[in-house]
């Protein structure tokens, strides 16, 4: 049971860590033009991933101190719409 729990845990960090990459890719993409995230979308997609909204609204959940944001909240702190 304790290496399941594990496991977990280690999924969680990863996905928490991925979050804050793509995270910064947002930034990075959303600051220099909006179109730059196109071609990473699409990549996204023939891999089978989700979409780049999903991966921005984790970003916000891992920001907030609680890791919870109401809807409307996380809403204003996405980079994309």
């Amino acid at each position: 049971m304790e290496s399941a729990i594990s496991s977990g845990r280690h999924a969680v960090s990863r996905r928490r860590s991925l979050a804050v990459s793509l995270g910064l890719v947002l930034d990075v993409a959303f600051g220099v033009a909006a179109g730059a995230a196109e071609p990473v979308e699409q990549d996204l997609k023939k891999a089978g991933f989700p979409p780049l909204a999903w991966y921005d609204a984790l970003l916000e959940l891992s920001r907030a101190p609680s890791g919870e944001l109401r809807p409307v909240e996380l809403e204003r702190q996405m980079l994309i719409p």
